[in-house]
This record gives C-alpha cells, sequence and structure tokens, in this order.
C-alpha cells in the first residue's frame, strides 16, 4: 500500500544524525537506505505521524472495528506461550515491580506478567485491543489507549519497561529510549524483543516484503547496542533465537484464526515449505546453524540514573 499526495519528510539517521546514506532498495516508491555514519537502516522519505496513523488504520488495525480484536484473541493460547517464553527470560533478571508494556495488544503478556507478581501497565494505541486488554485484566491493571510521551507518568515510575515487536515501527527509536530511561528507577531494567533485521539488503530474499512504511527501522545487534549506550544505558543480556522457528509459530497462530485464516496459512506454508526434500533439509540446516540474518533477539538492559535516590527494584 502507498501513500500518494502527502508531504514526505526527509529523515536523517536516528541514531546518529547523519545525513549521509546509500541505498539499498525501495518498497512501496519509500527508499530503505543504510547510514554512512552507524550502519543503521532505515526509511529515508517517510509520510508525517498523523499521516502514519492513517496508515495504519487503513492497513492493518481498522480502530472502527472489533473484527480485528476478536480474530486475533482466538489466538490466545499462542499468545500466553509467546508471553510466558518472553517472560522466562525477563525472570532471570527481576522477579517482580512496576512494569510497563508499550505496545501491548489485547494484554496477554500483562496478565501472565500479573500472575507471576509483577505490577502491570499498559499502552497501546489501538482502541479496541485497549478496551480488550483492560476487560481481560479486570482491574488487576490498567491499559491507556494514548502515546508514550503523552503520558503523565513523572520520572522514575516504573522498575521494567518492555517494548516487544514494535520498535522497528516507532517513527524515532531514540525518543522512546530517551522517554524509557526517564520513567525507569536506577537500574531498572528495559526488556526488548525484535527482529535482527538490519540486514535487509540482503535479507530481502528470506524476509520481504516489509511492509513499508509500516516498517521503518530495521535494527541489529550492534545498532540497538549502539541506541543503548547512546541513552543512557547498559546492556546486560542478549538472547537469540532462529526466526525460523518464530515464523512457523506464527503460521501456527494464523491457522488456529478461523476458515479464511487457515486456507491463508495453508498456501503461506506451502509457499514458505515447497513440500520438496531440498526445502525441508535446508530448513533442518538454517534450525542448525541459523543464519545471524534471521534471529529474534530478546534484549535486557539497565538504566544508569545517576544520583538518583529511591530506587526499589528487587535484584536477584
Amino acid at each position: 500500500m502507498t501513500l500518494k499526495g502527502i508531504d514526505m519528510q526527509n529523515i536523517c539517521c536516528d541514531l546518529c544524525s547523519n545525513s549521509d546514506s546509500r541505498l539499498l532498495f525501495y518498497e512501496n516508491n519509500y527508499a530503505v537506505v543504510r547510514c554512512i555514519g552507524c550502519g543503521l537502516a532505515f526509511v529515508k522519505d517517510r509520510p508525517s505521524s498523523k499521516e502514519l496513523e492513517a496508515f495504519y488504520s487503513a492497513f492493518h488495525l481498522n480502530e472502527t472495528s472489533i473484527i480485528d480484536v476478536e480474530r486475533y484473541t482466538k489466538g490466545e493460547m499462542f499468545h500466553r506461550v509467546i508471553a510466558n517464553k518472553s517472560l522466562g527470560y525477563l525472570l532471570r533478571h527481576v522477579q517482580s515491580g512496576r512494569l510497563l508494556d508499550v505496545g501491548c495488544g489485547a494484554g496477554f503478556f500483562l496478565d501472565e506478567a500479573w500472575r507471576r507478581g509483577f505490577q502491570v501497565t499498559g499502552l497501546e494505541l489501538s482502541k479496541p485491543f485497549a478496551d480488550f486488554a483492560n476487560r481481560l485484566l479486570e482491574g488487576h491493571g490498567r491499559v491507556w489507549y494514548t502515546e508514550l510521551d503523552k503520558t503523565p507518568w513523572e520520572e522514575c515510575s516504573f522498575e521494567i519497561i518492555a517494548l516487544q515487536d514494535v520498535i522497528g515501527h516507532l517513527p524515532s527509536p531514540r525518543a522512546f529510549f530517551t522517554r524509557a530511561h526517564a520513567l525507569l528507577v536506577d537500574g531498572g531494567i528495559l526488556f526488548l524483543k525484535l527482529g535482527n533485521q538490519g540486514e535487509v539488503d540482503s535479507q530481502q530474499e528470506f524476509g520481504g516484503p516489509w511492509e513499508v512504511p509500516a516498517h521503518l527501522y530495521f535494527l541489529t545487534k550492534e545498532t540497538i547496542k549502539h541506541y543503548l549506550t547512546a541513552c543512557g544505558f547498559q546492556l546486560v543480556s542478549l538472547y537469540t533465537e532462529p526466526l525460523v522457528e518464530s515464523r512457523f509459530s506464527f503460521e501456527v497462530f494464523r491457522y488456529s484464526c478461523g476458515r479464511s485464516a487457515r486456507r491463508d496459512t495453508i498456501k503461506r506454508l506451502i509457499s514458505f515449505v515447497p513440500g520438496a526434500p531440498w526445502a525441508i533439509r535446508t530448513l533442518a540446516r538454517l534450525r542448525r546453524t541459523p543464519d545471524p540474518r534471521l534471529e529474534t533477539l530478546w534484549v535486557v538492559a539497565r538504566a544508569v540514573r545517576r544520583g538518583i535516590e529511591g530506587s526499589t527494584l528487587p535484584v536477584p
């Protein structure tokens, strides 16, 4: 889907502010480039934030309907499995505290975290999803239908902030990291889940198309580390999983969401795994020796806020 007849914004590198970049490829008439200075890959010319919101509404979220929510939540079991997998990584570093999940969707991660003893709060830009999440939590937590920079919270309001499968869609990852740093207590945990997608010039054959301009940034382990350092975080741990496993799990979820989705899933699976012995052997080989361009990343970092008192983060 392409947006036409709109005011395009020419974007410098969000990470290092360099204006020099090299072209990687075009998708939907949008240029995806790589910064010459730091290597960050991103969409160079893009719509404004208001126009991006309209794009999401038409392309994916359908803000005026609950159809997408109903379809999505049919895969509740799948989402809870994924939520508990992420919680497993988080619990290695913190077992309780005030947790904010940015882009929380239907709230399954928040609900599972509450069951584990966390005080939970969420942010969600889709009103139907935010409403569903609030019903799901039944007063055990609250999901706000707003943007992070419009929230009323003071500094040091949370011990943990989570952002899962969202950062590549943000207009400015740096703005998110800066706001998250302010909201976290000294030593607070930033928990990220994302795809290692920065090798986009060679990864298209595996992962494209990218749904540009819904997807604005393509990050790697190195660019994530640079963001963390620049915004006052200290990297604690980085966990990886071959993306081939995540993609298969996603197709299984789609299969659980109704007849039309099952047809679509079967077609996609046939396309992804044609059935030839060569394709099956290739997937098995990828699983044993995963290509670093095909990873899901879980990142744990701590906010360094020297001179600020009152951290209540329990340290294992």
